[in-house]
């Protein structure tokens, strides 16, 4: 398969359109000479009709906008290609430079090779957490590789994943876009959290990762496919996706992604209602089968996702949403007939959630003795101060059912240490991106505007990807920030708004250069510290 035949691939699966000059009807908007698209060439490509080429125009941000046939179409592929290729390897090359970085030790990687060895040998006890990635490291040691060797080559295969569906969601939030994907992938690839040790100490976490970013792209899709038809049924032109501005081109992109859509739920509707009711079932399922196989904490995810989109997006959603829920719970009980059918001794993945439970005990609780030098056991100890006497092989549940107030407010008192320790000052996180964000809010009139225009479900899709880091069972577990890579997703919604519209300001473009390049700094002083920083 082409590079070019596996975008159209991924635009059908997750509702994300190509673009509208090809196979799609033109109204006379699109056809209509416009002031917009000449001044878009001032800050865009120069058009080409100084060599013959009248027809092909494009955007400020280099989208073929209308006419060109075919050899307009392919040239906006093969611009999109480019950028997923260079991303590819920028992206394969830093992960390399990880590994040499900090792969002399496995840190919790060890617990994948160890599962995958238990399940060589039939001892699914130590398979309990994580099961897919272990699966995946089967090959491996069977083939005879060193625990080192595993983990890198299942370092490097979550990462490729996880790239490829961080641009499937990009492709979704803002479909024939480039300049917005452009920046969302700048940002993606910048920011110091994917250079750290965060990123690389935890390949399940990546992969479930991976799973948030492709179920918010298909919930994205589905909501777009919706309003185009319903509006399509209205009379009245719409579209769900990302934009800027109110001028005319603006309103010709809207047209340009309406149509586009529409042309995507076109083609889904040439299959049979059946199949394509199949094909979307099958995604749902083999996307939660990525999530729930990799970590727990992406059935939060889900249920959150399920229930804002019930409360916002309201009866159309229903149906959405149940299946959601459904795929969740069903492949979570396929998993428990694993163990079952495998004999697992689930008291002691219970033991294991207790103690992980009482580990995340917030240092404000702990004892003197313990805050200087502090170590799971005395974290332990401390804990059950609150929540003893417990019977730790009992659970997690049964230590908060037991004490639920006191497990309220551990449960706030986590959330708010996981949220300082990604978002504060921690420089191998997100720093300086909260006080960027609120900064170029009161002073960028565009960028407020921009916020009002991004559609709902991508907001809905980003306060699930959040939620996940302040409800439970993040918020019992200790606040390592390697449990949260999946909140790149609403970093990024939050500032390529402001980076766009900085971008169409003579000063604001270098504003907006100076806070990649300061990211970019940042994650190159990631490989000048020790290992395991």
């Amino acid at each position: 398969m082409t590079l070019r035949s596996a975008l159209r691939v991924s635009r059908s699966a997750f509702g994300v359109s190509r673009d509208a000059s090809r196979d799609a009807p033109r109204d006379a908007s699109r056809d209509a000479p416009s002031d917009a698209f000449r001044d878009a060439s001032r800050d865009g490509p120069r058009d080409a009709s100084r060599d013959g080429r009248h027809d092909a125009r494009r955007d400020a941000s280099g989208v073929i906008l209308e006419g060109g046939g075919r050899g307009a179409a392919a040239l906006a592929t093969w611009n999109a290609a480019g950028l997923y290729s260079a991303a590819f390897v920028f992206w394969l090359l830093t992960r390399l430079l990880v590994l040499v970085h900090q792969g002399a030790w496995p840190w919790m990687n060890a617990f994948v090779v160890a599962a995958a060895r238990g399940m060589v040998v039939g001892d699914w006890n130590d398979a309990v957490r994580p099961q897919l990635p272990a699966v995946l490291g089967v090959p491996l040691v069977l083939a005879g590789a060193s625990e080192q060797q595993t983990v890198a080559a299942l370092y490097l295969l979550a990462s490729v994943v996880q790239l490829g569906a961080f641009v499937i969601l990009v492709r979704a939030v803002f479909p024939d876009r480039m300049r917005e994907q452009t920046l969302a992938l700048l940002v993606f690839l910048l920011v110091p959290y994917d250079h750290s040790i965060h990123h690389y100490r935890d390949v399940p976490v990546i992969l479930a990762s991976a799973a948030a970013f492709l179920l918010s792209a298909h919930f994205v899709g589905e909501v777009s496919r919706w309003r185009v038809r319903s509006d399509t049924a209205g009379g009245t032109p719409a579209t769900a996706t990302f934009e800027i501005d109110d001028s005319t081109e603006t309103e010709a992109a809207r047209s340009r992604n309406a149509a586009s859509v529409a042309r995507s739920a076109g083609a889904s509707e040439r299959l049979s209602r059946r199949q394509a009711t199949v094909l979307n079932t099958i995604t749902i399922f083999g996307i939660v089968l990525l999530g729930v196989w990799s970590r727990a904490e992406f059935l939060t995810f889900v249920a959150v996702l399920a229930l804002l989109a019930i409360i916002l997006e309201r009866r159309r959603a229903l149906r959405l949403a149940l299946t959601y829920v459904a795929a969740a719970v069903l492949i979570s009980g396929g998993l428990l007939l694993i163990y079952k059918i495998e004999d697992v001794n689930l008291s002691q993945a219970s033991f294991y959630t207790a103690h992980t439970f009482l580990d995340s005990t917030p240092d404000s609780w702990l004892s003197p003795e313990c805050r200087a030098d502090p170590t799971e056991n005395c974290r332990e100890a401390d804990g059950l101060a609150y929540f003893g006497p417990a019977d730790l092989r009992a659970g997690v549940l049964a230590l908060a059912m037991n004490h639920p107030l006191t497990t309220l407010a551990k449960s706030a008192r986590s959330a708010w240490d996981n949220q300082w320790t990604l978002v504060g000052p921690n420089l191998s996180t997100f720093p300086g991106i909260i006080p960027f964000v609120v900064l170029a809010l009161a002073i960028v009139r565009p960028a407020r505007e921009a916020y009002t225009r991004v559609p709902v479900a991508v907001w809905i899709a980003v306060a699930a990807v959040g939620a996940q880091s302040v409800l439970p069972p993040l918020t019992w577990a200790p606040p390592h920030p390697q449990y949260h890579l999946q909140l790149v997703f609403p970093i990024v919604m939050l500032v390529v708004p402001i980076l766009v519209a900085l971008m169409g300001m003579p000063r604001g473009r270098l504003v907006a250069l100076a806070f990649l390049i300061a990211n970019a700094g940042l994650s190159a002083f990631r490989y000048t510290r020790y290992a395991g920083y």
